[in-house]
C-alpha cells in the first residue's frame, strides 16, 4: 500500500512540474511539486534500507528534473496544442482575417480558417471584426482593423 501511495505522490509531483512549466514558472506550484516528491520519498523510505531510500530519492529527483527539462524544451509546442493555435509560418503581411475574441490589445484571430494568437497595434478590436496582418513574429501576429474608418473601443 505504501508503494502505491508513493507512486501516486510522485505522479502528482510530476503533474505539478508540468503545470509549473505551462503556467510560466509558478513558484507555488513548483514548491508543491518538490514537497510532494519529498513526502513520497520519506514515505517509501520508512519501509526501505537507508541506502535504497537514498537511491530512490535521488532517482526520483533526477527523473523529475528530466521531465521538467523536456517540458521546458517542448512548452511552446504543448501550448499550441492546448489552445489550438497554428504556427505563424503560413502567414504573410497584408493577409486578412477576422477576430475571434476582442483584441485588447491581444487575443485570437482566424486567418484562412486557422486560429492564431494576435495583438492589435493601435486600437481595441471587437470580436468578429475584419483585421489585416501588419507584422509577424515567432509567437504573435500584429494586426490592425481592416477598415480604415474603425473606431477605438474603450
Amino acid at each position: 500500500m505504501s508503494m502505491l501511495f508513493t507512486i501516486l505522490l510522485f505522479l502528482f509531483a510530476i503533474s505539478l512540474v508540468i503545470s509549473d512549466v505551462l503556467l510560466k514558472k509558478n513558484l507555488a506550484i513548483r514548491l508543491g511539486g518538490i514537497v510532494f516528491l519529498a513526502v513520497g520519498v520519506l514515505w517509501i523510505s520508512q519501509s526501505m534500507e537507508n541506502e535504497k531510500a537514498i537511491i530512490y530519492g535521488i532517482s526520483a529527483l533526477l527523473l523529475l528534473l528530466l521531465i521538467r527539462f523536456i517540458m521546458q524544451k517542448n512548452a511552446a509546442k504543448l501550448e499550441k496544442l492546448m489552445i489550438g493555435v497554428q504556427s505563424n509560418e503560413n502567414i504573410h503581411i497584408d493577409q486578412t482575417g477576422l477576430t475571434l475574441t476582442s483584441l485588447n490589445p491581444d487575443g485570437m484571430v482566424r486567418i484562412n480558417g486557422q486560429r492564431y494568437k494576435a495583438i492589435s497595434t493601435s486600437v481595441n478590436i471587437p470580436p468578429n471584426y475584419p483585421i489585416k496582418v501588419v507584422g509577424i513574429d515567432k509567437k504573435t501576429i500584429s494586426v490592425r482593423p481592416d477598415s480604415p474608418s474603425s473606431q477605438e473601443n474603450k
